[in-house]
């Protein structure tokens, strides 16, 4: 499995959080949006690992089934058939197989379907509506996968003070940090310092976050392109592609 770079790190956790946390909303907050996020993460090596369920927008590897069952009207009976790892009897040595698993149309479906799932399914009772990230997962995580420390590998990630997933759980509002943000920030259309955070923050977005992206991506950029001054312009706009974001 292909290791993630931070920046696709960042890049899937922006893609994954907004559907979370709108998701967890809808389905009264029984389900913890830093679960969603870190399963996803788990499941597909933060995107980067399992480029197959990326393509199927699948970031949850759930199976089709021997009944196909709907949950919820988000999954709408596409499959794909692909390898994958069982750990049976409690065995810790894994056998590869082959099954069916559900596709979607895109990620937002997924992630409704997989909280159509946990929040209908009688065997993922426990899971819900629990106190903490961690409980919920220590009772989903041992019917969800057979893999022997799946629970604990969920947990893992979701204390991770590098991801931060469980700002979160608090169910607020998050935008998604866009090129156009970054863009019309590094051009001066929000001001500086104080100025600038009142804006951004004003209008949904995490400061700290903005901040911490743009110091980021000019990391990057002054690693790979150095040789581009203009940082108003040219070079920002180049830095941006070159992430592909």
């Amino acid at each position: 499995m292909a290791t993630a770079s931070a920046a696709q790190i960042g890049a899937f956790i922006e893609m994954m959080a907004p559907l979370a946390v709108e998701q967890a909303k809808k389905h009264g907050n029984k389900l913890f949006a830093s679960v969603c996020i870190a399963q996803a993460a788990h499941e597909t090596g933060w995107g980067a690992g399992s480029p197959t369920m990326m393509k199927y927008n699948a970031p949850f590897g759930i199976k089709v089934g021997n009944s196909a069952y709907h949950f919820g009207t988000a999954w709408k009976g596409a499959s794909y058939n692909s390898k994958t790892k069982e750990y049976y009897g409690g065995s810790k040595t894994a056998t590869e197989i082959r099954d069916n698993f559900r596709a979607y149309s895109s990620i937002s479906d997924a992630v409704e379907d997989y909280m159509d799932l946990l929040c209908t399914a009688s065997r993922y009772k426990a899971g819900v509506g629990c106190a903490t990230p961690e409980e919920s997962i220590r009772a989903i995580g041992p019917i969800y996968a057979t893999g022997p420390a799946y629970a604990e590998s969920i947990i893992k990630i979701i204390n991770s003070k590098t991801y931060n997933l469980k700002k979160y759980d608090a169910g607020e509002a998050y935008k998604p940090i866009t090129p156009e943000l970054i863009l019309d920030i590094v051009n001066g259309e929000y001001g500086n310092g104080s100025i600038r955070q009142a804006k951004l923050t004003a209008q949904g977005y995490n400061y700290d976050d903005v901040r911490k992206k743009i110091n980021e991506l000019d990391k990057i950029g002054q690693s790979f392109l150095p040789e581009i001054k203009n940082k108003a312009g040219e070079y920002w706009l180049s830095v941006v592609r070159l992430m592909g974001i």
